[in-house]
């Protein structure tokens, strides 16, 4: 093999290599906020369906409780992913009222649905 040729095998090596780490790297960001988001979902149904029952908020916010939008929201975990605080707000026929709550994984981390 000349030089040459070895040079531009070498490099298109390096560039494969290259464009693999960085589609592994795009991909576990993507994962990750894939799982942030299924947690977040799964909280606020759980505090909305809690809100919808409770007597107290149906009198401050009215009949008619939504969710405000993703936008509007914050979560954020602790304890390597053991417990999360999430806020949203609720937007009801009287008034508006912002939910603040915090949970705690019941099992492994590998399963995304047991807060």
């Amino acid at each position: 093999m000349t030089r040459s040729r070895w040079r531009n095998s070498r490099n298109s090596w390096g560039r494969r290599l290259g464009g693999l780490s960085l589609l592994a790297l795009t991909s576990g960001f993507a994962a990750s906020s894939v799982d942030d988001i299924l947690v977040y979902q799964q909280c606020s149904r759980k505090a909305l369906k809690t809100a919808e029952c409770d007597k107290r908020i149906q009198e401050l916010l009215g009949d008619a409780i939504q969710q405000g939008g993703w936008r509007e929201a914050t979560i954020g975990f602790a304890h390597h992913g053991q417990c999360v605080s999430c806020s949203f707000p609720l937007y009801g026929s009287h008034g508006t009222a912002e939910i603040k709550l915090k949970a705690v994984r019941t099992q492994s981390r590998k399963n995304n649905l047991t807060f």
